[in-house]
């Protein structure tokens, strides 16, 4: 849940990360990076739930879809997991 409030969307459509990079006048990979490198060093023994964050990101209408991007991008063969361990009736 905690990654997905960075891409939470706001009753203007703004996410707190689009808000962070046009407050601070910077490229959006280095606010990312920054996230990431922060993630890292205070929560590294807290890994991300990917399939929970994915599942909510995907089925939110108020997490923008970049979450969905960001995920992906950590584990790229999170969907072949589901869907394979998903059964078929």
């Amino acid at each position: 849940k905690g990654i997905n409030l960075i891409f939470q969307k706001y009753e203007n459509g703004d996410t707190f990360l689009r808000m962070l990079v046009i407050s601070t006048d910077t490229d959006t990979n280095k606010v990312m990076e920054v996230i990431e490198e922060n993630r890292i060093h205070y929560y590294s023994d807290t890994p991300i739930n990917i399939t929970v964050g994915l599942a909510m990101a995907a089925i939110n209408e108020n997490i923008h879809l970049n979450c969905v991007n960001f995920l992906l991008r950590r584990e790229p063969d999170i969907l072949l997991k589901l869907l394979s361990s998903t059964p078929v009736q």
